[in-house]
């Protein structure tokens, strides 16, 4: 059978097989090369060599110049594969494979705007290829573009179904559904995640849940359900089961290492792995910033996995901190636990969870002895691999443990570390009526959230609500606050809506609010620090699990819990007073920011010596478990 036979008939070991055989006959056979890397990529094995050596081979090989972009980006090797997909479009412009994979090395590149231009010419040229499909609404919706992230991601499902899109209801299916037709369930995800974003909870809660009915991409559903949920209120023991079943679906689907060369030498020097996509401008770039600086020079030598590449201020001051950066935005999972193996890492750190550019499937594969959580994702991952989750009393009191899958490793302060802002922005009391003010993502604002700020609103006719939000810069996305809360009986004239400034303006707006106001059960985190930061209250509401408890963790730690309601009704009436006192409200401005540096938030090498103590506590029990003695 012939090679092309092959391919097109899905029988990719024999491809392989044959295509050396060729090779062996005729060692220049640009095609054969070009037949086994396609083979070599689509078994999961590594077929870079071949790659390169086809595009050798076939100078003029639009498509050979288009799988080699391929072929870098999963290496992580970035520029080359931008370079290559750009070779591959200049031969052959209405080549939707060129399109689609310079889009997506782009994307891995943080290029969106570049990024969504090839997936559109990709989509126009192939209107059925769902990789044209997910790459476009990817593109939009790393832009902010929700809306248009939205429809692109619907017009795909009608696309690949040749029906018109589902609507929510039609989605949430019964465990029994049959698969979903090829390519949905990808579309399904990337239409959740957009709607999450915009604050559409039941919609996107919907689409994971219909994509976790295709085995092949169960996993990848449900840990963006299990983030969704940390936005909702749904009772403590639902969320535990459904990240139970997390922690199912990847036992059943990845096997993890379970012996490392390693020496179990407990007092030795430790090689920690920091991995994110946020080294940079971004709350965990923050709240790792100055803890970094504290660890200069400490007995552990520290390497960044960068999951997405982002240059900016805060790297280049995040990045003296590291003895090795790896990127490893374009790597597999494979590759990535590969390199982490190799580069011999004691202790690897999740700095992300489930949210945007996480990689729980790297840590399911456990490719160092002892890994964590911290910092970018305040709850339980339900990843079996994850030994501890490094966390304070406050956050996860031990009455809360049976939540959790991992192991609590309590520090003995405070969870968080911040970084107070470079930006020389001094407080300052508003001008005019009452305003309250909420900064952070649409996603946190649930009808329960709403229902009770309009309640609030409706208490105090004068006020107005100030929220700042990057999905605000969109129309629709102000347009459906507006009915939102006009559904309540609050008139958008009562509302102030605005979308993301640079930083030192963004700092700015506090300038104009009186109180902050939380939302609930996800509540601020760097925007509760900053809002402190620039003088302004902030009332919390008591929480159930980790991520509820993040304000009352953050007001304790500045030395005010009276700031913490216990209901709803204690919420407004807190607001309410807090709004009304000008004499406190002014001398907040002038105190409370001393407060915050004074505090163990603040305190960076306090909380580096609490993290190495941490680090070394948990390898000593890593060491005590293999027989080392202690």
């Amino acid at each position: 059978m012939a090679l092309i036979d092959l391919y097109r008939a899905g029988r990719l070991q024999g491809l392989v097989e044959h295509a050396r055989q060729v090779l062996r006959r005729d060692p220049d056979f640009g095609f054969a090369w070009k037949i086994l890397g396609v083979g070599l990529q689509s078994l999961g094995l590594p077929a870079l060599a071949e790659l390169e050596k086809a595009a050798v081979l076939l100078p003029g090989d639009a498509g050979a110049h288009a799988n080699l972009c391929d072929g870098y980006r999963e290496a992580g090797r970035l520029e080359e594969a931008i370079r290559s997909g750009r070779q591959a479009v200049a031969l052959a412009p209405a080549l939707a494979e060129a399109h689609i994979n310079l889009s997506a090395a782009l994307h891995a590149a943080g290029q969106y705007a570049e990024a969504e231009g090839h997936a559109r010419l990709a989509v126009q040229l192939s209107p059925g290829d769902l990789a044209a499909r997910v790459n476009l609404g990817n593109a939009l919706r790393e832009q902010g573009r929700l809306a248009e992230a939205i429809e692109a991601y619907r017009q795909g499902l009608q696309a690949l179904s040749g029906q018109p899109a589902p609507q929510m209801g039609q989605l949430d299916h019964p465990m029994g559904q049959p698969d979903l037709p090829m390519g949905q369930p990808k579309l399904l995800i990337g239409l959740g995640i957009a709607l999450m974003r915009n604050g559409e909870l039941d919609a996107a809660a919907a689409c994971f849940r219909a994509a976790a009915q295709s085995p092949a991409d169960a996993l990848e559903a449900q840990g963006n359900l299990l983030f969704l949920l940390n936005y909702t209120q749904v009772a403590p023991q639902t969320v535990i089961a459904e990240t139970r079943r997390y922690r199912e679906l990847m036992q059943a689907r990845i096997q993890p290492r379970t012996r490392w060369q390693r020496s179990a030498e407990p007092e030795r020097q430790l090689t920690i792995g920091l991995v994110s996509g946020d080294f940079c401008a971004h709350p965990v770039g923050y709240f790792l910033e100055s803890v970094l600086a504290a660890l200069a020079g400490n007995e552990c030598r520290l390497l960044a996995y960068r999951t997405r590449r982002c240059d900016d201020a805060v790297w280049a001051r995040l990045r003296p901190a590291f003895a090795e950066v790896v990127e490893a935005a374009g790597l597999s999972d494979e590759a990535l636990a590969n390199r982490v193996e190799q580069d011999g890492v004691d202790i690897l750190v999740d700095l992300a969870g489930h949210t945007a550019h996480g990689r729980p499937g790297v840590f399911a594969r456990k490719p160092a002895p002892v890994q964590h959580a911290w910092l970018g994702y305040f709850a339980s991952t339900g990843n079996p691999q994850i030994d501890y989750l490094l966390c304070d009393a406050h956050v996860l009191p031990p009455a809360e443990e049976p939540l959790y899958v991992e192991k609590p490793w309590r520090l003995s302060d405070f969870a968080l570390c911040f970084t107070p802002p470079r930006e020389e922005v001094a407080p300052a009391m508003p001008q005019g009526g009452v305003t309250f003010g909420c900064f952070n993502n649409l996603a946190k604002l649930n009808d329960a959230v709403l229902d009770c700020w309009s309640q609030l609103l409706k208490e105090m006719p004068e006020a107005k609500l100030l929220l700042k939000a990057r999905a605000l810069a969109q129309e629709p996305a102000r347009a459906a606050i507006v009915e939102r809360f006009a559904r309540r009986g609050v008139g958008a004239g009562r509302l102030l809506l605005e979308g993301p400034a640079p930083r030192h303006a963004y700092l700015e707006a506090y300038r104009r609010v009186h109180v902050m106001l939380d939302p609930f059960p996800f509540p601020g985190g760097t925007t509760t620090v900053e809002g402190l930061w620039m003088g302004v209250p902030h009332v919390t509401l008591k929480g159930d699990r980790w991520i509820a408890h993040q304000g009352e963790m953050l007001l304790r730690a500045v030395g005010h819990p009276e700031w913490i309601a216990a209901d709803e009704a204690s919420y407004r009436r807190l607001a309410r007073s807090l709004a009304s006192d000008q004499a406190q409200l002014a001398a907040l401005r002038q105190n409370l920011r001393a407060a915050l540096l004074a505090s163990p938030l603040c305190d960076a090498p306090r909380f580096a010596a609490n993290l190495q103590a941490a680090w070394r506590g948990m390898w000593r029990q890593w060491c005590a478990e293999q027989g080392a003695p202690v």
